[in-house]
C-alpha cells in the first residue's frame, strides 16, 4: 500500500507527562500502524484525517515506566548495533582469508 502525504499534523503532548523518546517508539509500533490503516477513510484515495487521528489513543504509563521502557529499548538497540559491527568484522575476516587462500 502506498501512502501519499496530503497534509501535516503536529502532535503537541503535555511534556510533563511524556518522555519524547517513548512517544517516538510508540508511533513506530505495528499496533499503531494497523490502527491507522483501519481508521483510514476515503474511496479513491484513503487517508487519515484529523478527526481519525484525534481518536487514536496511545497508552501512557507513568513517567518512570516510560523512562524504563526507553532505557530497555535503547540498550537492546545498542546490543543489535554491536552485533552488526561484529558480523561486519567477521565477514571481512572471512573474505580476507578466502582471498589469501585463492592467491596461494
Amino acid at each position: 500500500m502506498a501512502w501519499v502525504l496530503l497534509s501535516v499534523a503536529v502532535l503537541k503532548p503535555e511534556i510533563e507527562m511524556l518522555v519524547p523518546e517513548f512517544l517516538s517508539y510508540m508511533l513506530r509500533t505495528n499496533e499503531l500502524h494497523n490502527e491507522l490503516i483501519n481508521k483510514s477513510a476515503g474511496v479513491a484515495q484513503k487517508g487519515i484525517y484529523l478527526k481519525q487521528l484525534g481518536e487514536i489513543k496511545i497508552p501512557l504509563p507513568p513517567l518512570a515506566i516510560q523512562k524504563q521502557i526507553v532505557e530497555k529499548i535503547e540498550a537492546e538497540r545498542a546490543l543489535v548495533e554491536s552485533a552488526k559491527k561484529l558480523i561486519d568484522i567477521y565477514d571481512q575476516k572471512t573474505k580476507d582469508i578466502i582471498d589469501k587462500l585463492w592467491c596461494e
